[in-house]
């Protein structure tokens, strides 16, 4: 994902890592190609439908099997609006990291074996949450895989979800709302009596610690992955 890329290479590093202590065989692409989600949710549909042509036909020639995302905006638009857009289902799986590594754990694959002594809530991602697949109870449950790991529910969580403001080019357009969403989530984080925040996308991290700069406030932001990583003695 381009945000991974060009903005967090935290969780980028600690995700690469996660891969090459597993065994699989797997390529990370070189290419520089969007996947199109800024270009599709501004309207551009026809210089999209070239960016998603063109990923496809790449990793189809590659005989690639499985497309693993730590982005959710890839993650959505490849598995519900490639097939749209194609009017074709490409020929690999598209699964998320939160999918992927839980298996690799439940497999022993992947053994969380270091304690992270943390209280800590999750922030569900819309574009893996109501958007795209109801990816909620895996990323709970590699959390719960953790020791030590303490898990604080809020109130709104899963399909109810506050979302981060992000979404849909919106702190990009929006600012200030964009702020002001996150700011609200970060409330409720504080209402339940935690101060940490993990969620398993950039965004969302990227979004929640622009408002904790702004806003003044002491809550720590992760990514899933980082946590997972820690764990596994790899950070």
């Amino acid at each position: 994902g381009c945000t991974l890329e060009c903005y967090d290479k935290e969780i980028f590093n600690m995700t690469d890592r996660i891969f090459q202590s597993t065994g699989e065989a797997f390529i990370v692409s070189k290419r520089d190609w969007c996947c199109g989600y800024p270009l599709l949710h501004t309207g551009q549909i026809d210089q999209a439908k070239e960016i998603v042509e063109d990923n496809v036909s790449a990793i189809e020639s590659l005989g690639i099997q499985k497309v693993v995302f730590s982005c959710p905006h890839c993650y959505e638009i490849f598995k519900f609006e490639y097939p749209e857009i194609l009017r074709k289902k490409p020929n690999f799986e598209v699964v998320h990291t939160a999918e992927y590594f839980l298996d690799l754990i439940k497999n022993e694959v992947l053994k969380p074996k270091l304690p992270v002594s943390i209280e800590l809530t999750y922030h569900d991602p819309c574009l893996i949450g109501r958007r795209g697949g109801r990816i909620y109870d895996p990323p709970r449950d590699i959390l719960r895989s953790i020791p030590s790991v303490k898990l604080v529910e809020m109130d709104r969580r899963m399909g109810n979800a506050w979302c981060c403001g992000a979404g849909a080019m919106v702190k990009k357009a929006y600012p200030d709302f964009a702020r002001w969403t996150a700011t609200q989530r970060l409330e409720e984080v504080e209402s339940i009596g935690v101060y940490t925040l993990v969620s398993a996308c950039p965004m969302c991290k990227s979004s929640f610690s622009d408002a904790v700069k702004a806003e003044g406030k002491k809550i720590k932001i992760f990514d899933l992955n980082e946590l997972l990583a820690e764990s596994l003695g790899l950070k």
